[in-house]
């Protein structure tokens, strides 16, 4: 017979083996369900970024860029995306839009594209001023796949056609404040350098909670003429009419944070947001 002393020791040990084996909410733990899926290109196990695969660059419209921009690998060897950006103080009309890119280095398209990400600090304020924007922040994952045969050659990307996976959040959303939406979509490039763009089609992949980690990711399935977007298992497909002439003009694959503040003369209006990423998967 066990005496009531062991078993209080085995009692113990089941619940804090049971305490090991499945970890509370919250904690980092990565979605699992897709990996593998592409080949590995990159889990940020160094102390710094590989300069020979990823490439940074900031992009503003509307007004000045972000007022902080920081791309690094943080301690636990993940990828720490953050950016803000304010809007202006001399109408209330347009916005500032700023984007902290994190650019997949080589020439060489890319059909697909996996990666883990969690939103670990989101804040938003609105301009009260009637008519005003809305400010916005999204995290995303951008890929290049080919062009429709509208391009007149080298620079002119007009036609080429490009996939996005995203988690975002707007001052317009009336979901819970700590709950964030995910969606895909196509785009065409309507101008040279894909400066105006237009969405072709959009998919919505439900949401995510903030510090939530998702597994998102974009396939090209060219011979049925279908882009693939998925959160975790929930896969969705977009089918498209272009007739795919050649690789895309731009090679402006990347991980991305987007923030957007809009322009307000009751006070500042701005935009901020962080994520992590890790175990990026690419299919070339």
């Amino acid at each position: 017979m066990v005496n009531s002393n062991l078993k209080n020791i085995l009692v113990g040990c089941t619940v804090f083996g049971a305490l090991l084996a499945f970890p509370a909410i919250g904690d980092d733990y990565p979605s699992k369900s897709n990996h593998g899926r592409f080949p590995l290109y990159d889990k940020f196990d160094k102390k710094r970024l590989d300069p020979k695969k990823w490439y940074g660059e900031q992009r503003a419209t509307g007004g000045p860029g972000g007022l902080e921009i920081l791309r690094r690998v943080n301690r636990k060897h993940q990828l720490s995306m953050r950016h803000r950006v304010s809007g202006g103080d001399q109408s209330d009309t347009g916005r500032h839009i700023s984007r902290n890119r994190l650019l997949i280095a080589g020439d060489t398209p890319i059909s697909g594209m996996q990666f883990d990400a969690r939103v670990n600090h989101l804040k938003l304020s609105a301009c009260p001023s009637p008519g005003a924007s809305k400010a916005a922040a999204k995290s995303r994952g951008v890929l290049f796949l080919f062009n429709d045969g509208s391009s007149t050659g080298d620079n002119d990307a007009r036609g080429d056609i490009g996939a996005v996976v995203e988690i975002s959040r707007d001052t317009m959303s009336e979901a819970p404040r700590r709950e964030y939406s995910v969606k895909g979509f196509l785009f065409r490039c309507e101008s040279k350098g894909c400066g105006t763009s237009s969405i072709v089609d959009t998919v919505d992949l439900g949401t995510v909670r903030r510090r939530e980690v998702a597994s998102l990711g974009i396939e090209w399935q060219a011979d049925i003429n279908a882009v693939s977007f998925w959160k975790n298992d929930q896969e969705l497909n977009l089918t498209y009419g272009f007739t795919p002439s050649g690789d895309p003009v731009l090679m402006n694959n990347r991980l991305e944070v987007r923030v957007e503040a809009a322009n307000c003369t009751a006070g500042e209006s701005f935009a901020t947001m962080k994520t992590i990423f890790d175990n990026v998967e690419v299919k070339r």
